[in-house]
């Protein structure tokens, strides 16, 4: 990912990081949806008595906080790995008896 959009992800996941309806401009977006998809969001729009964009908005802030978690796990990864801080083969083997449990 270049370096520009991850600052711009950072940079909005550190000034939003509380919710979504903290900014105080609003932009028009235009998005072509499949039918499916828009009348489920609909459906669950008007199940949470809210509108469309209030939950396009939640899904976008959602989006963009996990997106900025991974990349700075990957980077905090490709850190360790370039200082040669690795998992012993133990500590895997006890790693994947974990999940399996």
């Amino acid at each position: 990912m270049r370096q520009a959009t991850y600052c711009a992800i950072m940079r909005y996941v550190e000034t939003h990081a509380d919710s979504p309806s903290a900014m105080t401009t609003r932009e028009n977006v235009t998005v072509r949806l499949d039918w499916e998809k828009r009348e489920a969001l609909d459906h669950l729009a008007k199940s949470m008595d809210r509108d469309r964009s209030y939950l396009i908005n939640e899904a976008i802030h959602a989006y963009l906080e996990l997106h900025a978690w991974q990349i700075e796990e990957i980077r905090e990864g490709l850190k360790e790995a370039e200082e040669g801080r690795f998992a012993s083969d133990e500590e895997v083997a006890q790693a994947f008896r974990l999940v399996r449990a």
